[in-house]
């Protein structure tokens, strides 16, 4: 990481905001927390505490109060 080039340019800036979007209005579809995480873990595998922490990262990230 040290040695990378550290730029981004802002066509892929754009992209990762954009996908962060999708995901995070894919998992406010569903009516619960339990049933979201379930998606996140068969669509990727992954535990179940990660697909939980993902999607508090996820929902969190475009609150506003």
């Amino acid at each position: 990481y040290q040695l990378s080039d550290k730029s981004v340019a802002f066509a892929e800036f754009d992209n990762a905001l954009n996908r962060m979007a999708e995901v995070t209005t894919i998992l406010k579809q569903f009516e619960t927390k339990e049933e979201a995480v379930d998606y996140l873990v068969k669509g990727t595998n992954l535990p179940i505490e990660e697909c939980s922490t993902a999607y508090d990262y996820y929902i969190n990230l475009f609150k506003i109060d």
